[in-house]
C-alpha cells in the first residue's frame, strides 16, 4: 500500500484537525501528517526530505516561500487550500487546489490524481528490456508469432508480456504503445518507417 507523508501548513488548528480526519478517511492508503508553521516554510529544510504532499492556507504561506519550496523539493506536491475565490494566476502556481467545502470524494480524488500520474512514470522505468523489446515489436506492426520468433521464445511469452505492459503503463492500443515508444526514445520515426 503506497503510503504519503503529508505536511499541513495552516495557522488554524480546526483546519489542520479536520484535514486530517477528512484525508484518513477518504484516502485509500496510508499517510501520516505533520504541522508546520507558516514562518518557517521560508527555509525548505525545515520540511522533512521524505515529504510527498504540503497542504497550505494561501493567506500563511507567501509567493516568495511558495518560489523557495519549488526551487528547494521539486517532487514535492503542493495543494493550495482554499477558503473563498482567488485569481486565476495565483491558483496556476500550485498543483492542485481543494476548497475548504469539497466533499470527501472530490478531495480524494484530487489528491490520488496527483499522485496517479508519478505512478505511471514509475511503473514505466520498470519495464524490462525483453518488455521494451516487445513494444518495438508491437509499434513495427508485427505479430505475436513474428515477434516471438525474432526475440525466440514462445507466442505465449509474448503474450504474456504484453499483459504486463499494458498493466505497467496503462496503455492498451498499438497506437498508444507507438506514442510510448517514441516518447521514451525507444524508437526513432526512421525506424518505424522501415
Amino acid at each position: 500500500m503506497r503510503h504519503i507523508n503529508i505536511i499541513l501548513c495552516t495557522p488554524s488548528p480546526i483546519e489542520f484537525n479536520g484535514l486530517c480526519t477528512v484525508l484518513r478517511n477518504a484516502l485509500r492508503m496510508s499517510v501520516s501528517f505533520r504541522a508546520v508553521e507558516p514562518a518557517t516554510l521560508e527555509a525548505a529544510d525545515t520540511l522533512p526530505a521524505n515529504a510527498d504532499l504540503l497542504i497550505c492556507d494561501p493567506v500563511a504561506v507567501s509567493r516568495t516561500a511558495l518560489s523557495l519550496l519549488r526551487s528547494a523539493c521539486p517532487k514535492l506536491k503542493i495543494v493550495l487550500l482554499y477558503h473563498t475565490a482567488l485569481p486565476q494566476d495565483y491558483v496556476r502556481e500550485y498543483d492542485a487546489a481543494i476548497s475548504i467545502y469539497d466533499s470527501e470524494a472530490t478531495i480524494e480524488q484530487t489528491v490520488t490524481s496527483l499522485f496517479a500520474s508519478r505512478k505511471s512514470s514509475d511503473s514505466a522505468s520498470e519495464l524490462t528490456q525483453r518488455e521494451k523489446e516487445i513494444i518495438i515489436g508491437v509499434v513495427k506492426g508485427l505479430s505475436n508469432k513474428e515477434i516471438a520468433a525474432n526475440i525466440n521464445v514462445s507466442v505465449n511469452t509474448v503474450m504474456t508480456h504484453r499483459r504486463n505492459i499494458a498493466a505497467k503503463l496503462q496503455i492498451h492500443s498499438a497506437a498508444g504503445l507507438t506514442v510510448y515508444a517514441l516518447m521514451s526514445n525507444l524508437i526513432t520515426l526512421d525506424q518505424l518507417s522501415e
